[in-house]
């Protein structure tokens, strides 16, 4: 069983703090306890002369105060992917709900790691940020990281450090060229917890370690941008 590596995350290398003693010192976490956002994801790559471009939207849920996440509504070039991604660290499971009466538990490993703003930047620029509700503001500032042959960006709006926007740049010589860009829309700062709840009439078998799908694995590392080893 393979594990999920740091080179295929979306979001940032940087956008989650290290598991280390080192975070607190090196990454700043601000964002939001809780919210709710509309998220697009897009994908462009080329390796060995050959363009592909994907395009998924999805709706995230973020509660770290109990330590879980949520995807919904996951559509993928126009066609619905899941209806469901819950992951529980709690629980140390990723439950993702294919449709509405099939439902697949997978273990992970490691612990939860808040969203976090890097503080090792090259440089930060003043930003507007028009995607969001007045509530919220029109100021952000946008972020410049690099490092182990990854760059990138991200915009996080001023007081309340609510992602914007995020990209990143990599490079290999499996993967070739590959950029990877976040927006969030429709934000608020509140999550519904029954966003986590799975419907009673669905069963949930638990998939062993040896027959985990790889493309389960690796379309849950490109909606999240986190990294996240399964068993």
């Amino acid at each position: 069983m393979r594990s999920v590596a740091c080179v295929v995350v979306v979001l940032v290398l940087c956008g989650r703090g290290d598991s280390s003693d080192k975070r607190d010192v090196d990454f700043s976490c601000c964002t939001p306890k809780a919210w709710t956002s509309q998220m697009r994801l897009v994908t462009a790559s080329v390796t060995r002369a050959r363009n592909e471009y994907r395009e998924t939207w999805q709706t995230y849920h973020y509660d770290s105060e109990n330590q879980r996440e949520a995807w919904t509504d996951v559509i993928q070039d126009g066609h619905v992917l899941y209806s469901k991604i819950i992951v529980d660290f709690t629980k140390h499971t990723m439950t993702i709900l294919l449709d509405t009466d099939r439902c697949k538990v997978y273990k992970i490993q490691g612990d939860f790691q808040p969203h976090c703003t890097p503080v090792n930047i090259s440089m930060v620029l003043f930003a507007v940020a028009p995607v969001l509700s007045p509530v919220e503001g029109t100021f952000a500032n946008t972020v410049y990281y690099g490092g182990d042959g990854v760059t990138g960006h991200m915009t996080v709006t001023v007081g309340q450090c609510a992602l914007v926007e995020e990209a990143i740049f990599r490079s290999s010589i499996i993967d070739g060229s590959v950029v990877d860009s976040v927006k969030y829309f429709n934000q608020t700062l509140t999550v519904d917890p029954s966003v986590f709840d799975i419907p009673k009439h669905v069963q949930c078998p638990v998939v062993p370690p040896d027959d985990v799908d790889d493309t389960h694995v690796e379309t849950f590392s490109r909606l999240t941008g986190f990294r996240r080893s399964l068993l």
